[in-house]
Formats: structure tokens, C-alpha cells, sequence
């Protein structure tokens, strides 16, 4: 007996256009009240600084992760891949994941630096996607691509969980996170709109598929923009400040 479990996907016709409208409508005005509230937390000196470099890192992963996530299957399906190996691949991404949201945060702890493994993620991510959209099935790569992908889009979501707390001041860090994850998580909603929109016009995820090695590009140069500023020392100062 052939068992063929039915798809799983929101109701046809569910996200009308009103339902699209004002969902973004809410998501606008809760992601201005968060900026606004951080402004007046943090002054005019550190928003940019973390609002720009913190928020933009983490809304570029987002996209990356949720367009692969929502349309990496049928990438590899419209390249020919069987259902087979496109679950195979696909799960190879998920599963690589883990090791990356786990050991980048702890390899930047070890060096008490957050610029170094932000680059590496990035670079590793980027070089992943590049292989996707050059050769997704060409053997023996084909397992390689989206492991290094995978791993390189968590890594980078870890190293962007913990910019907040570097680089607001203290007693702040709340607020920061806040505005870091509205603006983040905002524009991570772009990444599978734009992906299926790409492929509605164009027929093909080809367009997409080139979207996020600009996108890894991207990631590179802001961790690179962004100065270092060590948590673990940061919280070591704090503590001896508080110390009797």
C-alpha cells in the first residue's frame, strides 16, 4: 500500500490582499514604536551604531534562512531532482543548522571576540548559496552546498542574538534586543514574498537563487563595519564596577 501524506500549506486564498495589508499595517507600527522608545533609550549616539549593523545582519540572515527554509525543496525540484534526494538535501540544511547556532556563539565566547566568527558564518553561508545557484545537484557537491549553508545562516543568527547585549549600554539591553529582533524579523518576512514573487514573473527560481549570494556579500561587509565589542569583557567591567 502506497501511503502519500497530503501537503501541508496555508489555505488557498487565506492571505488576501486586506489580510497582507494589515498585517504589514501592525508590523509598521509596532516596529516604529520599537525604534522610537530605543531612541529615547539610547541616545542618538548608539541607535545608528546598533540599530543599523545588529538589525541589518540579522534581517539579511532572516531573509536567507526563510526563503531557503519555504522554497529550497522546490529548487531542487525544478532542477530535476527526485522527491528523494530534495528531502535528503533539504534535511541536510535543517539538520546542519544545530552544530552552526550552537558552536559559533561558543568559538566567540573562547576568543572573546564577535567579529571574527560573524565573518566566518557569513563567508561560510555565502559560499554555500553560491553553490546552490551555480550547481545545486552536481555530485559529489550537492551535500556539501547546503551544509555549509545551513550552518552559516545559524551561525550568523547566533552571533546576531548576542549583538544587542554588546553593544547597548547597560541596564539597556532589553530595549535594544527589542528593536534589534522588530526590525530583524521584518524584514526577514521579505525573503519568501520575494522569492515567490521572483519566480511568479520569471518562471524559475534562477533570480532568487542569485538574490542571496548578494546577500551573504552583504553580511560579510556589515560584520566587517561592525566594531568589536567583546561581551565577555564588557561584562567582566560591569562586574568589577559592582563589586564592594
Amino acid at each position: 500500500m502506497h501511503f502519500s501524506p497530503a501537503p501541508l500549506h496555508i489555505p488557498d486564498g487565506f492571505l488576501s490582499v486586506v489580510i497582507s495589508v494589515v498585517c504589514w499595517a501592525i508590523t509598521i507600527v509596532a516596529l516604529g514604536l520599537a525604534i522610537s522608545k530605543t531612541n529615547k533609550a539610547l541616545g542618538e549616539k548608539q541607535v545608528p551604531l546598533m540599530g543599523v549593523m545588529a538589525a541589518f545582519i540579522f534581517a539579511a540572515q532572516g531573509m536567507a534562512y526563510y526563503l531557503l527554509i519555504a522554497w529550497l525543496p522546490a529548487v531542487y525540484a525544478e532542477d530535476g531532482g527526485n522527491a528523494a534526494v530534495t528531502a535528503a538535501l533539504a534535511g541536510v540544511f535543517n539538520a546542519s543548522t544545530l552544530p552552526g547556532i550552537l558552536l559559533f556563539p561558543i568559538w566567540s565566547d573562547r576568543l572573546g571576540q564577535r567579529k571574527v566568527p560573524t565573518i566566518a558564518a557569513s563567508v561560510l553561508f555565502t559560499v554555500g548559496v553560491a553553490g546552490l545557484t551555480v550547481a545545486p545537484l552536481a555530485e559529489p557537491l550537492r551535500w556539501v552546498w547546503p551544509a555549509l549553508a545551513g550552518a552559516g545562516v545559524a551561525g550568523v543568527f547566533g552571533m546576531a542574538l548576542v549583538m544587542p547585549a554588546d553593544l547597548a549600554p547597560a541596564g539597556r539591553t532589553g530595549r535594544a534586543a527589542g528593536m534589534v529582533l522588530a526590525v530583524g524579523y521584518a524584514g526577514s518576512a521579505l525573503g519568501p514574498l520575494a522569492a515567490g514573487l521572483a519566480r511568479d514573473l520569471t518562471g524559475s527560481f534562477d533570480a532568487s537563487l542569485i538574490l542571496l549570494p548578494i546577500v551573504g556579500i552583504a553580511m560579510t561587509i556589515a560584520a566587517f563595519a561592525t566594531p568589536e565589542m567583546p561581551g565577555r569583557a564588557r561584562g567582566a567591567g560591569r562586574a568589577g564596577r559592582q563589586a564592594p
